[in-house]
């Protein structure tokens, strides 16, 4: 202390100055106003959770719609066409289901609706797979060998159910009229795409059926037509007797295809071949002109079989490439390093492994040729034959009969197959429930908001408790 403030307090110790300012002062003095910095920040809570609400009510979410697919094995039709969402999304599709709305198909709507793999259960698998993620100590290998067992379970799953979406806001329809079109979207595509498209039955029996009408045995130009119903017969009941959900199904007179596959192999064997060489016994321009195309169309069986063993040679040439491995010095003989070329290779094992199933096609087509060719080999020796045997009048009576009876039964198991297909797969799809709007009861980050307006709620609290006033009068320090 200095001799001047001596002087100015001769008689009394030293007082602090007024403008300090002590920690104990502040906490009475917001102690004095905590009725302040409690109204505040629950105002604020308040008017945060009516904005929230309010936010909720205005906030206008999409219709979502679960559906269980039926009858789509493996991405495809019944029919074997390949099976995609979008195919929800086709023009004639959105046609159909928006008739009901009155309204047109535009690119707005197309933008407004949206159709995926989806299954109401792939969020709790998420959470599952997410969960197992977490634990501690995880290697890389471990992480990589969880998230392939999550997409394979989570494709397992998605591939048999679709999740139709509709925001209904952005085309000006209301939330009624966003669940009617989310409905009627799956049944407009099983309608169109089964009497469209005729995805119910396999294509290779869209042309399968015959008529036996004007058949004449015993004429060559009869029997060449008989020639070509017997190859369409054949290759129908193959269809049917190879499919395991068509195998089953019985004509009106209970045959099925393995019943109508024997009895077409009878007629052969006792009728036809016989009438089929004899009709070449005397050639003439019907029967040349029939062993011209044949001889044609074993040529390009040929060089189309000719083609596939090229394939077939070249992807052996690319599959049997050895892979240079290297080991490091020192290691042990189990550890092992690709090349300085791995990268290449690795990409080179993976596409091996992709072409496991071009092959199989590729083989797949070549046995059917194969066989193909041989029919069609032996056709020709038997018309080459020149066996010269009269047949007569009741011969040709039997077969014509034999021949009407296979047509019918056929023609009843074709007829009874596709009534099955559509039984039993309907619609292509079953609901998992009916549309909804899934809002929620607070929008997203409503938490956060809650929190952050209730902590700036005491900050401007204590800023306004410790910049008023104080009203209490401070005492005179000099007297």
């Amino acid at each position: 202390m200095s001799v001047m403030d001596k002087q100015d307090y001769p008689d009394s110790e030293f007082v602090p100055f007024a403008d300090e300012i002590s920690v104990s002062d502040l906490l009475s003095k917001l102690w004095r106003r905590r009725g302040l910095i409690v109204v505040i920040p629950l105002a604020a809570l308040l008017l945060s959770f009516v904005f929230i609400l309010f936010t909720a009510v205005k906030t206008d979410t999409p219709v979502v719609y679960f559906v269980q697919l039926q009858g789509i094995d493996k991405g495809a039709y019944p029919n074997g066409a390949r099976f995609s969402p979008q195919d929800l999304l086709d023009p004639d599709v959105l046609k159909e289901a928006v008739s009901v709305l009155g309204i047109s198909v535009n690119d707005s709507l197309r933008r407004a609706i949206r159709v995926e793999y989806g299954f109401p259960t792939t969020l709790g698998i998420e959470k599952k797979y997410q969960k197992r993620l977490k634990a501690r100590n995880l290697s890389a290998t471990d992480i990589d060998r969880i998230n392939a067992e999550y997409k394979r379970e989570l494709s397992r799953i998605t591939e048999h159910g679709l999740r139709i979406v509709v925001n209904y806001s952005d085309i000006g329809l209301t939330r009624k009229q966003g669940i009617l079109l989310a409905s009627a979207i799956p049944r407009a595509w099983g309608r169109v795409y089964t009497h469209k498209y005729r995805t119910l039955v396999d294509t290779r029996l869209g042309n399968a059926a015959v008529n036996v009408k004007d058949i004449n045995l015993g004429e060559t130009s009869g029997v060449l037509s008989c020639y070509d119903l017997i190859q369409r017969i054949k290759k129908g009941l193959g269809v049917i007797d190879g499919d395991i959900r068509l195998k089953a199904i019985t004509s009106r007179s209970g045959f099925t295809a393995a019943d109508l596959q024997t009895n077409l192999q009878r007629f052969n064997r006792l009728y036809f071949r016989l009438i089929f060489t004899n009709s070449f016994a005397s050639p003439d321009q019907i029967t040349n002109n029939f062993l011209f195309e044949t001889q044609l169309h074993i040529d390009e069986i040929n060089h189309e079989i000719d083609g596939l063993d090229r394939d077939l040679a070249y992807v052996r040439g690319f599959v049997q490439q050895p892979v240079t491995r290297q080991t490091t010095g020192g290691a042990s003989n189990d550890m092992i390093q690709l090349g300085e070329n791995g990268l290449k290779q690795v990409i080179g094992l993976a596409n091996k492994a992709s072409l496991s199933d071009y092959i199989e096609k590729i083989l797949d087509r070549r046995q059917e040729l194969v066989a193909r060719r041989a029919t069609l080999l032996s056709d020709l020796k038997r018309s080459n034959s020149r066996l010269k045997k009269a047949l007569d009048q009741n011969f040709i009576n039997n077969a014509e009969a034999e021949l009407a009876f296979l047509v019918k039964e056929y023609t009843s198991l074709l007829s009874r197959v596709r009534q099955a297909a559509r039984r039993n797969y309907g619609d292509f799809f079953k609901p998992l429930g009916p549309p909804e709007v899934l809002t929620p009861i607070l929008p997203r980050r409503s938490v956060l908001i809650l929190v952050l307006s209730v902590t700036l709620g005491v900050f401007v609290a204590v800023f306004i408790a410790l910049a008023l006033p104080d009203s209490r009068k401070e005492p005179d320090l000099h007297s």
